[in-house]
C-alpha cells in the first residue's frame, strides 16, 4: 500500500483536497448504486433460469471498482485530517 505523508514545509490547498473528496464521494455513491443494479439484474436472471456467468464476472469488476474509489476517498479523508493536523499546528507554534 502507497502511504502518502505531507512533506515538512509542503503547502496543503485544503480546498483542492475538499473538491478532490467531493469527486471521490460521488465515484463512490456511482459504483454502490451499480453494484445494487448489478446484483439486482443477476437476482433476476437467477429467478428466470438465464446464464449469469458474465453478470457475475462483470459484478466481480465493479466490486473491485467501488473498493479502488473507497481506498482514494478514504486516502484523501487521511490526507484532509493530516493537512488539518498540520496546518493548526503550524499556526499554533508560529503564533500562540
Amino acid at each position: 500500500m502507497i502511504r502518502h505523508r505531507l512533506r515538512k514545509g509542503v503547502k496543503i490547498d485544503l480546498a483542492l483536497i475538499d473538491r478532490q473528496m467531493q469527486m471521490a464521494e460521488g465515484s463512490v455513491a456511482r459504483a454502490s448504486h451499480q453494484l445494487t443494479m448489478q446484483r439486482q439484474t443477476i437476482q433476476k436472471a437467477d429467478l428466470s433460469g438465464k446464464n449469469t456467468r458474465i453478470a457475475r464476472m462483470l459484478l466481480t469488476t465493479f466490486e473491485k471498482s467501488f473498493d479502488i474509489h473507497a481506498a482514494s476517498l478514504e486516502r484523501l479523508r487521511r490526507l484532509r485530517v493530516e493537512a488539518q493536523a498540520k496546518r493548526g499546528s503550524f499556526l499554533r507554534q508560529r503564533w500562540l
